[in-house]
């Protein structure tokens, strides 16, 4: 379903929010699904790793729900990476590449001492 949209060439508004609104079908589905599996289970058998995935895919699709309902295209602390859930995308405004990820951190140095102030969240 994910590709039939995605290939299309143009893509409408009414179109782009069907498949979005599929996909988190899905994944609500799934998630349910893990929950009462997890549920069932005397202790969680995840290892941490895992189980750290399994916290930012839940928090990722709360966001993207949030953003669906409310037809918006931003919200705080957007998840932008499983991988890495504190990266956060920079607005650069250089010609080649608009936006770059990373982690944002304002460095203060007084007196020969650096006080490190990370903006990410």
């Amino acid at each position: 379903m994910y590709l039939k949209t995605a290939q299309k060439k143009s893509k409408t508004k009414k179109e782009i929010r069907k498949a979005l609104k599929k996909q988190l079908n899905y994944l609500r589905r799934n998630l349910s699904t893990i929950h009462n599996l997890l549920g069932i289970l005397s202790n969680i058998p995840l290892n941490k790793h895992d189980y750290t995935y399994l916290l930012v895919i839940q928090t990722l699709y709360y966001q993207q729900k949030h953003l669906f309902d409310n037809n918006i295209h931003s919200t705080e602390h957007r998840i932008v990476n499983i991988h890495q859930p504190h990266v956060r995308p920079i607005v650069r405004g250089k010609t080649n590449v608009n936006v770059a990820f990373g982690a944002k951190i304002n460095v203060s140095i007084m007196n020969g001492y650096s006080f490190l102030e990370d903006l990410s969240w």
